[in-house]
């Protein structure tokens, strides 16, 4: 092969190919080390998780275990005396929230002349509302039929019923009502803060 050059000065283009060639293999090699740090990496991570994944299970697994003791060990018949004192509990914080103002109140407006109430006895039953048996002193039964009628139309009375009527020695009738007292709410805690 002959080879002829009508250049003053012979340049073949054989440096410019081995720098591209050149620069290729260095960035191959540049991508190859990066893509091995990142599977070293990742590798590291995959160990890692893989550790703390079998540590948490096991914590889980020594959870469970103590929760199911835990539960074996439970006392049914404390959980029931328990929720027998926190009825009673409760049965106390709504006697603390009656509001003896309030029913007096009502009571002040109900009542007709020639009655007046001797005596007031609250209880409270086990669905934590208020009975109350009213002893009463009238001049005649149309009278206590009247307190009876005007407590009922309060609507903050139910269930308004005489339970026992006699005449005294001066001829007064002494009668007995029962009722369930249920306040509104606001009468309940504008009472409870006097």
């Amino acid at each position: 092969m002959i080879r002829t050059n009508l250049a003053t000065r012979p340049f073949y283009n054989r440096r410019a190919v081995h720098v591209v060639v050149g620069l290729c293999v260095c960035v191959a090699v540049a991508v190859t080390l990066g893509n091995i740090v990142a599977l070293r990496r990742a590798a590291s991570t995959n160990t890692t998780l893989t550790v703390q994944t079998a540590q948490d299970e096991a914590t889980a697994t020594e959870r469970r275990k103590k929760a199911a003791a835990l539960r074996a060990s439970v006392d049914l018949a404390a959980v029931a005396s328990a929720a027998g004192d926190a009825r009673e509990a409760n049965a106390l914080i709504d006697q603390r929230i009656f509001s003896w103002s309030a029913l007096f109140n009502q009571f002040e407006a109900t009542l007709p002349d020639g009655v007046r109430l001797s005596s007031v006895h609250p209880a409270v039953d086990k669905d934590h509302r208020m009975h109350l048996s009213i002893a009463v002193v009238a001049r005649n039964i149309e009278a206590v039929n009247t307190f009876m009628d005007r407590l009922d139309d309060t609507r903050a009375f139910v269930a308004v019923h005489a339970t026992q009527d006699q005449l005294d020695d001066t001829g007064d009738v002494e009668a007995v009502v029962d009722a369930i007292y249920q306040p509104p709410p606001s009468a309940t805690l504008d009472g409870a803060s006097r």
